[in-house]
């Protein structure tokens, strides 16, 4: 059986994580740590209230972390809103073979957590223009994408694998729809050379939500690179109801016809690949919104051979 994507290949407990911690910092002394979670790369840990601490699950972790330690003390100052600022660095050990960081803990609950609503949705589409906008507008040294994540032609039968299987779980409310969808976005490929620095996993378990419902900061940056700005603006399609898009476009700026096709394709296969993800786990808030893109706003949305001109412009202003 073939393993999972998102199969850990090293599990840190509580128990080492603590001795790692307690040995290269001293100075956290007394130390308390509570399990915060484990996502796809990482497992972390809250340590005396104040610090996150994340450890690799798998090999390919380790180079994001690396990266993250480069890439977010540059530009953390250059953002509108709060992200990770590692302030831990730890080293390989006889005990751990993969380095690991800590950085203060950020205030807010992440958005999928936080059951938005499209009214909530719509309200925080301005700043996420605003973030977006300021990212992409940075010229700070990343590597290119090497994961190919806008490779249609390539991720194409994955997404729709994945889509099978979500209607054979029940979750798809208009499953044809869907399929229609997926499968008009097949030809499309990334016309763009224009590069900006992404986040490149940008989606609702790494925003954060205040008490007001305010987005508050954006965290896990492994996968910064430079590449097309549609790997981020997927967004616009998966998070944001129909209604919010101006808002957000009227922020970021206007996006073209090529960045838009390929940011739906993103949309479409990113929340199809968390929702399978967050059933075979059981996080059943990341699976809740999940199934939101797929059934109510991916669900709004035509199929390509069906549209006509649509609200967001047809234009660039070279962010995309």
């Amino acid at each position: 059986m073939q393993p999972k994507l998102w199969q850990a290949e090293e599990t840190v407990s509580s128990e080492l994580a603590f001795k790692l911690i307690q040995t290269q910092f001293p100075n956290l002394a007394p130390l308390t740590l509570e399990l915060l979670g484990a996502g796809w790369d990482n497992t972390a840990y809250l340590v005396n209230k104040q610090f996150v601490f994340r450890f690799p699950r798998r090999q390919i972790a380790v180079d994001l972390i690396e990266l993250e330690t480069r890439v977010l003390p540059k530009i953390a100052q250059q953002l509108p809103l709060p992200v990770p600022n590692p302030i831990f660095l730890g080293q390989p050990c006889e005990d751990y073979v993969w380095p690991f960081s800590g950085y203060e803990l950020l205030a807010g609950q992440t958005a999928c957590r936080a059951h938005l609503t499209s009214q909530e949705r719509c309200q925080i589409a301005k700043p996420l223009g605003e973030f977006l906008k300021a990212l992409h507008s940075l010229k700070e040294e990343a590597p290119d994408d090497k994961l190919k994540r806008l490779n249609v032609e390539m991720r194409w039968p994955a997404a729709h694998q994945n889509l099978t299987q979500i209607k054979q779980l029940g979750f798809l409310s208009h499953p044809k729809h869907l399929f229609d969808l997926l499968e008009s976005l097949k030809e499309v490929r990334n016309q763009s050379q224009h590069k900006v620095l992404c986040h490149g996993d940008f989606y609702a378990r790494h925003l954060l939500i205040n008490s007001k419902r305010q987005l508050c900061g954006i965290i896990d940056w492994g996968d910064v690179h430079l590449g097309p700005p549609a790997i981020d603006l997927a967004i616009l399609f998966s998070f944001l109801p129909q209604e919010a898009q101006a808002d957000f476009l009227k922020a970021y700026g206007p996006i073209d016809k090529n960045t838009e096709q390929n940011a739906l394709f993103r949309a479409l296969y990113s929340a199809s690949l968390l929702a399978v993800y967050a059933h075979d786990v059981g996080d059943t808030d990341l699976l809740q919104e999940a199934l939101f893109a797929l059934n109510q706003n991916l669900n709004n949305i035509s199929p390509l051979e069906h549209q006509g001109n649509r609200d967001i412009p047809n234009s660039t202003n070279g962010q995309g």
